[in-house]
């Protein structure tokens, strides 16, 4: 299970070999986090390429980045946000590819945490002592664009878009994309139904049935992208806890594959 209750968070607090990041904006962190949180935001780093040369140098950028944070994999490893959100996804989603074995991710986020009445503290800890932080990157939960484009219109594979209608429909597009629209035979599910109004991920079984009504069933690989892989990695992981076994993270999502002429686009 990728997901830690606030609950179980509290009384883990007391013991040791337990590291807290916040993932949420640095002015949220600042009003109020969880007592001895370190802050780390990675939602604003975009995966420009998923060729060789890129994945060696978001390897190289996010080793360096988790170990000024302390992170050397020996620790236990819980991520929040303000819900169960994307940010607090997309870095369990790195951490979990690029090999730590104890990462989870806040069910509810820093909103749950005050429901059950967690401490909430403005104190910011000392600077970590920069750690190594080994590498074990695992090709299994990733999509890069050429994997992408090499399982297109298969039977077997599902290709997902977890974005909003407007950016599937091509009539939404970002700034930093030189084109709008959808990767070529994509299924469309917004992200947003897969998380309760309490801000957790839905239930195991009702989520199921909404999955397999939307022809998002546990036979197939299915590879999930939105706009830069932050979406898209909380489905990941939503995925993976209802018990889908082979899904990947198109990481470089649609601001990649929109900047390569090479690749199609509906």
């Amino acid at each position: 299970m990728s997901l830690i209750s606030p609950q179980q968070l509290r009384e883990r607090l007391v013991g040791a070999g337990l590291l807290i990041i916040d993932a949420r904006p640095l002015e949220a962190y600042e009003a109020g986090h969880i007592p001895g949180a370190r802050h780390l935001d990675l939602y604003d780093y975009l995966v420009e390429s998923n060729d060789p040369t890129g994945l060696e140098e978001m390897h190289a950028y996010l080793a360096q980045v988790f170990a000024s944070a302390g992170v050397s994999g020996d620790e236990e490893l819980v991520l929040y946000d303000e819900t169960t959100g994307m940010r607090a996804a997309r870095g369990v989603w790195f951490l979990e590819y690029l090999g730590h074995p104890r990462v989870r991710q806040l069910e509810g986020g820093f909103r749950a945490w005050r429901a059950i009445g967690g401490a909430v503290s403005r104190d910011v800890p000392a600077a970590p002592r920069p750690a190594t932080f080994p590498l074990r990157p695992r090709p299994d939960i990733l999509a890069t664009s050429d994997y992408v484009s090499n399982h297109l219109n298969r039977p077997e594979v599902l290709i997902l878009d977890i974005r909003s209608e407007g950016e599937h429909r091509g009539t939404q597009k970002a700034d930093c994309c030189p084109r709008a629209g959808r990767i070529p035979g994509s299924l469309w599910l917004e992200w947003g139904p897969l998380i309760d109004p309490e801000g957790r991920l839905v239930d195991g079984e009702p989520a199921r049935r909404r999955l397999a009504d939307a022809g998002i069933t546990p036979e197939k690989e299915i590879i999930v992208y939105c706009h830069r892989g932050a979406r898209a990695a909380n489905t990941f992981l939503a995925l993976k806890d209802l018990g889908f076994p082979r899904v990947r993270n198109f990481i470089g999502s649609w601001h990649e594959w929109s900047r390569r002429p090479d690749l199609p686009a509906d």
